[in-house]
């Protein structure tokens, strides 16, 4: 069993080499078969790494392109947008506000509850409980009845009742949507896929930050294409969301 594995060195256009421990104290150092570029490795890995293709999710009735998709919703769950993050000024801000501003509009239109989660970071961060960073940003901000769950983990579900809310009133097929990326947002995918919730990301709608590894828009293709669909979600085009909005109302 892999009990962790090593990058010794990344270099631009070498091979990656790395190393593998295992539980019964064995150790093998290998060159792996990724050719690496820079901020070219999330894209690079998927096609190069010659692992067979995840086994699709099949949460869903109808199919397309051989996997099965649904596009009835439930809620819409928007995650951290907070003032503090979007002033930072992520990977094409104002298009994923304004990709999730749409999903906002239509699924009040159409009666689907909207849902937000709010980070709390605690005394002293720039998320900290009433202070202006850590409120929703402006043109997402919730309407009189639409409920906030604050965090203090990265998961949506820890401690917050979102859960219990959503099971509550059999709200099951989920719209997900905001930031981070690789942080609070896939958490909260994955916890939701484990809670037995069919989720949906709409193409857009995810941000965050550039990192030393890759752009942020890089970063969140790679786990939208790579991670999330097929395996805990399925990823469609924003205008697909938006279409199937209100269908199963």
């Amino acid at each position: 069993m892999l009990r962790f594995l090593v990058c010794k060195r990344i270099v631009p256009g070498c091979r990656l080499r790395f190393a593998c421990a295992f539980a019964d104290g064995t150790k093998t150092v290998r060159s792996g078969a990724v050719v690496c570029a820079p901020f070219g490795v999330f894209r690079t890995l998927p096609r190069r790494s010659g692992l067979p293709p995840a086994p699709r999710y099949n949460g869903g009735v109808p199919t397309r392109d051989g996997k099965d998709v649904w596009m009835e919703f439930d809620a819409l769950i928007v995650i951290d947008m907070q003032e503090a993050l979007v002033g930072r000024r992520p990977c094409g801000a104002d298009g994923t506000v304004g990709a999730i501003a749409r999903l906002v509009g239509a699924c009040r239109e159409s009666g689907v509850p909207v849902l937000y989660v709010r980070h709390d970071g605690g005394p002293g961060d720039e998320l900290e409980a009433g202070t202006d960073g850590w409120r929703i940003c402006a043109p997402l901000a919730p309407q009189e009845g639409e409920p906030v769950f604050d965090k203090r983990f990265n998961s949506a579900f820890r401690q917050t009742g979102l859960q219990e809310h959503l099971e509550r009133r059999g709200l099951h097929r989920l719209l997900m949507c905001g930031m981070q990326t690789e942080f609070c947002f896939d958490a909260s995918v994955k916890v939701a896929f484990e809670l037995g919730f069919d989720v949906t990301v709409p193409r857009g709608a995810v941000t965050t930050f550039d990192c030393a590894f890759a752009p942020g828009g890089d970063l969140t293709t790679y786990f939208e294409d790579c991670i999330w669909d097929g395996r805990y979600a399925q990823v469609v085009p924003l205008e697909e969301a938006l279409g199937a909005i209100g269908r199963g109302v």
